[in-house]
Parts: structure tokens; sequence; C-alpha cells
């Protein structure tokens, strides 16, 4: 069974359009609508999008700027997906 899971992964990641880098850089997540800040880390990226870690899980707005002054980030994103305290988004 876990090695299904491993290849899966494997094919996941092979799929994806642009290569990510790893990160583990401090962010904020800051609503358009000036809404409460969500701090969060920043996993990985590529040119088109990121994965988040987020300090607790958290209900995110589908359009945000995520702000990581480490890897001078100041994006706007639309959130892909999310799960527990794990978010995915594209950068617009």
């Amino acid at each position: 069974m876990l090695l299904s899971v491993k290849v899966a992964i494997e094919e996941a990641i092979d799929r994806r359009r642009f290569p990510r880098r790893e990160s583990n850089a401090n962010g904020t997540i800051q609503p358009h609508d000036g809404g409460s800040k969500v701090q969060c880390i920043l996993q990985n990226v590529s040119i088109s999008g990121a994965r988040l870690r987020l300090e607790k899980a958290a209900v995110l707005p589908p359009f945000f700027v995520l702000i990581v002054p480490a890897e001078r980030i100041e994006r706007n994103c639309m959130l892909a997906w999310t799960k527990g305290d794990r978010a995915g988004v594209r950068f617009r």
C-alpha cells in the first residue's frame, strides 16, 4: 500500500507544470477586504503558485495578497485548495 501511495505522489509531482522550490519562510495572508491577517509559512513555491502551512486551520478568502518578506514575495493569490492547516494558492 505504501509503495502505491509513493508512486501516486511521484506521478503528481511529475505533472506539475513548473518546478517547485522548498522554503520555510514566514508570511502573511492579507485579505483584500481588510479582514484579519493570517500568519503562514511558505512551504514551497513556483512561478505559478505556492503551498502554505497556517498556524491553525482557518477559513481563507478566495482572493488575497501573500506577503513573504524573506522571499521578496508580494503576490495576489487565488485559493486553490485547503486541507486542515495547509493551503495551495495560484498566483494571479
